[in-house]
């Protein structure tokens, strides 16, 4: 006796309704109910359901969205009471989302924000206090060679590179480092926090 896949009980003989596709016999009111073959991959299976899509627009409503809960009362026996999320739309969900904070340009300063008096320390800026000029070209004059005012500076890539090029060259390549160190003295006014020289 022959099992409907889609209900899981028996097919009495004279009662199954067959697949054309794959000749998987079935009850006809499992067909009709499932619209089409319960076989996976069979040509005659109802088609997949579509996918659901959420935007942009979607997730800034749902975040505004408060959830409320209400308790329902049971009248009888057996009657079952418990929470019931309830959502409501604030005005503040149908509002289009507020535009993005204008950007900085490239060259202005970063600074570190104020802390009001009174607040803990625990959530100041920690302050970095800006870098001698004349140092940094000192160290670019003497020891450029080895991007020792890179390092000053914190420009730690430059640093290296240019500490690399002197010591796997034995001192061949100190004279293009040495030269590169100067165009750096005369152009670089910032450390790498773009504070500037002082």
């Amino acid at each position: 006796m022959a099992v409907c896949p889609y209900c899981r009980t028996p097919i009495e003989e004279g009662q199954a309704s067959v697949c054309e596709g794959c000749g998987t016999p079935h009850h006809p009111e499992c067909l009709e109910e499932n619209g089409g073959c319960t076989l996976f991959g069979c040509k005659f299976a109802p088609p997949d359901d579509p996918k659901l899509q959420v935007t942009r627009t979607d997730l800034s409503h749902a975040a505004v969205m408060s959830t409320q809960t209400s308790y329902a009362v049971g009248t009888g026996f057996g009657d079952v009471a418990g929470p019931i999320a309830v959502m409501s739309v604030t005005e503040d969900a149908l509002a289009p989302p507020p535009p993005p904070p204008p950007a900085m340009p490239a060259d202005h300063p970063v600074e570190a924000p104020l802390v009001p008096t009174g607040a803990s320390t625990l959530f100041a800026a920690p302050q970095v206090a800006p870098k001698s000029r004349l140092v940094f070209i000192i160290l670019g004059i003497f020891l450029g060679v080895f991007g020792v005012h890179n390092f000053y500076a914190g420009y730690y890539k430059r640093g290296v590179a240019q500490l690399c090029l002197t010591v796997l060259t034995v001192f061949y390549a100190s004279a293009i480092t040495w030269i590169w160190a100067l165009v750096e003295v005369c152009t670089v006014d910032r450390d790498r926090n773009n504070i500037r020289f002082v």
